[in-house]
């Protein structure tokens, strides 16, 4: 979700594990931050109340999320929130996905964009 981002959750008493693609990165989080890194997403050991997300594009979180077993590490009523730039299709797939459904998991995308008001109609077409 980003590396500072990720560093201010750690100030709530929540235990903060983190993932990235790039384990060089998700070490030196751990240096300047509390925190335990998980070094795969199929090989989890832990269930997780939430997750958050910030990927580069719908091909890293279509891979974080569906060719891993982190979903099925998501507890029953948990979250995941997204502050990727996702598309629209993506949001569809996955808010209709069986699995998510079924384990009544929350998605909430949470995009950061800035927007120039003689352009924002641009985001609805």
């Amino acid at each position: 979700m980003g590396f500072h981002m990720a560093g201010h959750l750690t100030r709530s008493k929540h235990e903060i594990h983190v993932f990235n693609r790039s384990q060089v990165k998700a070490k030196r989080w751990t240096k300047t931050h509390k925190g335990l890194v998980i070094q795969s997403l199929n090989d989890l050991s832990y269930s997780y109340d939430g997750v958050f997300l910030c990927l580069k594009d719908d091909d890293a979180i279509l891979d974080i999320l569906f060719n891993s077993k982190l979903i099925e590490s998501i507890k029953v009523g948990a979250f995941i929130v997204d502050h990727s730039t996702t598309s629209l299709k993506l949001v569809n797939r996955i808010i209709s996905d069986n699995q998510i459904a079924s384990k009544k998991i929350t998605f909430l995308m949470l995009q950061f964009l800035e927007v120039r008001p003689e352009r924002s109609m641009e985001l609805f077409q």
